[in-house]
C-alpha cells in the first residue's frame, strides 16, 4: 500500500512540476495603457507608451499627471 502511495504522489508531484512549466514557458499577455477618449494628451501618451515592451502599470493620476509602477 506504500508504495501505491508513493506512486502516486510522485506522478502528482510531475504532474504539478509539468503544469509550473508549462505556465513559465507561456509567453506573458502585456496589457495595453487605455487611454481616456477625448483626452488628446492621454492619447498621445498611450499610442507612445504602448510602443515599447514594458513590464511597469502607468496610472493616469489626472490632466497629463502619470504614475509609473
Amino acid at each position: 500500500m506504500s508504495d501505491e502511495k508513493a506512486r502516486l504522489q510522485a506522478e502528482e508531484d510531475e504532474r504539478r512540476r509539468r503544469e509550473e512549466e508549462e505556465m513559465l514557458s507561456r509567453p506573458k499577455e502585456r496589457l495595453k495603457y487605455q487611454p481616456v477618449k477625448g483626452d488628446k494628451v492621454d492619447e498621445r501618451m498611450a499610442a507612445y507608451i504602448n510602443n515599447f515592451d514594458l513590464d511597469v502599470p502607468l496610472q493616469r493620476l489626472g490632466d497629463g499627471q502619470y504614475i509609473f509602477g
